[in-house]
């Protein structure tokens, strides 16, 4: 891990992993229209918004007192995944859509039955491994 120890004493500063998953508008609607909803939701906000959301789930969850944000927080990443919400599934396709076409290769959803990071990095890492 590039030489990250783990924390040592609760002085010592640490990484906190917070994960989520927008839904969109249309529950019940069928899984494709809600994955669509979700992405551009999660696309069309800011920094900001998921900065007042972090703020208000760590102030919730961690007691008062002990815990200022602006004091004990030193920055936050966001990362945007929108193709976690691309609709998946097994068959055909997805063998199709991975197979290499000259010098081109493919390495997103459209290439394995699975929307994950995970799943995004196996894809990008066969996908190099064809280039040779």
């Amino acid at each position: 891990m590039g030489g990250y120890e783990c924390t040592k004493t609760p002085n010592d500063p640490c990484i906190l992993q917070m994960i989520s998953c927008p839904a969109g508008e249309t529950i019940g609607a069928p899984a494709t229209e809600q994955f669509k909803d979700a992405r551009y939701r999660m696309l069309e906000l800011e920094f900001s918004d998921y900065e007042d959301e972090i703020r208000e789930h760590l102030g919730g969850m961690l007691p008062k007192g002990s815990f200022e944000f602006d004091r004990d927080v030193a920055s936050i990443s966001v990362n945007r995944w929108a193709h976690g919400y691309s609709y998946g599934g097994p068959g055909d396709s997805t063998r199709k859509g991975r197979q290499p076409f000259g010098r081109i290769t493919i390495a997103n959803s459209d290439s394995a039955p699975g929307a994950d990071a995970l799943v995004a990095m196996k894809m990008a890492w066969r996908a190099v491994k064809e280039l040779g």
